[in-house]
């Protein structure tokens, strides 16, 4: 998250202001950043925009300062950079809300929500966890010389000032889940088209954005298509989706193979807001081409590879594989 605000100079002299938080792990402070425009950098308030297709985690790594040099009278725009840690199991963990748990028991009955908690427990998935902080500017003015400073004296006009802000925030554990780990494409014929379906589930009370990106070649992605099986919205890959507060998303994939043989696609479901949070889709898929292959026969390996079980010395075993002709 990133917040918007201004600091301006009331003093005549130069100015140093210097910015720290006692959440120094979580709490940045940046003059620009590349993941916002010019124009948002100067607006004060939420200037977050992680729904960008452009947006880096990186940008809001760098560039961090913790002291600006203000000129006399100059008003100079900050970027606060916020980038809360995930709570360990030993701290508690995301509490719960009671009312969420009764709205689950309502639905479900007192062996619902019970079941809930106890899932909820062991994955450290819950929904929200308050943090609290504070952010220090500290003010001192650049006396150019001994003149200077005792005209300061002389007016009572202290040198040095600092300012304390209070940081409250409600964490959301932003926790994507998938039906399936793994898709089978069997008996396909290379240029016709294929389809099956798997749905994404958001158990958050916030949006979510997300992106489908494909692990290794990106020559992968020609074969495939995604669509929204609801909306009929098509999904690209490595553009950024979303899906609502306690909603779902079923997409529908759709493959058309090109060339005959067994192929096994990684598709990457990356959540925007954890990256921890990725989940990893197997796309396996065993095509065959419709008229005589000039490489006469090509031995395809069963999926789950050639087990003999246990074997005994001098004892013969057998096993089968099959090839097809393509």
């Amino acid at each position: 998250m990133m917040f918007g605000f201004t600091i301006r100079s009331l003093c005549n002299l130069p100015v140093n202001v210097g910015l720290s938080s006692d959440l120094p792990t979580q709490i940045g402070f940046q003059l620009c950043n590349e993941n916002i425009n010019d124009q948002d950098s100067n607006r004060v308030g939420d200037i977050s925009n992680p729904f960008n297709d452009c947006h880096c985690q990186l940008f809001n790594l760098v560039g961090l300062v913790n002291n600006i040099e203000f000129l006399p009278n100059e008003t100079r725009s900050v970027i606060l950079v916020f980038r809360p840690r995930r709570p360990l199991p030993s701290q508690g963990g995301f509490v719960f809300p009671s009312d969420h748990l009764q709205h689950l028991s309502n639905i479900y009955g007192n062996e619902g929500q019970q079941k809930e908690k106890s899932s909820k427990k062991d994955l450290f998935v819950q929904e929200s966890f308050l943090v609290s902080g504070h952010i220090f500017l500290t003010a001192q003015v650049e006396v150019q010389n001994q003149e200077a400073e005792e005209q300061l004296k002389q007016h009572y006009i202290p040198t040095s000032q600092e300012c304390v802000m209070q940081l409250n925030a409600r964490l959301c554990q932003c926790h994507l889940g998938i039906d399936t780990e793994k898709l089978t494409f069997k008996d396909c014929v290379v240029g016709k088209v294929y389809s099956r379906e798997v749905t994404i589930t958001n158990n958050n009370e916030i949006r979510v954005p997300f992106a489908l990106t494909f692990l290794g070649a990106t020559s992968q992605s020609s074969l495939f298509e995604f669509q929204d099986a609801d909306a009929t919205e098509v999904l690209h890959v490595n553009k950024t989706s979303s899906i609502e507060p306690y909603s779902h998303k079923r997409i529908r994939i759709t493959y058309k193979p090109n060339e005959g043989g067994y192929f096994n696609h990684t598709l990457i479901v990356d959540n925007k807001f954890d990256e921890e949070n990725a989940l990893n889709l197997r796309i396996v898929s065993v095509c065959v081409v419709s008229e005589e292959y000039s490489g006469g026969l090509e031995v395809l390996v069963c999926e789950q590879g050639l087990n003999f079980g246990d074997c005994y010395t001098g004892i013969e075993c057998t096993g089968t594989i099959s090839w097809f002709e393509i």
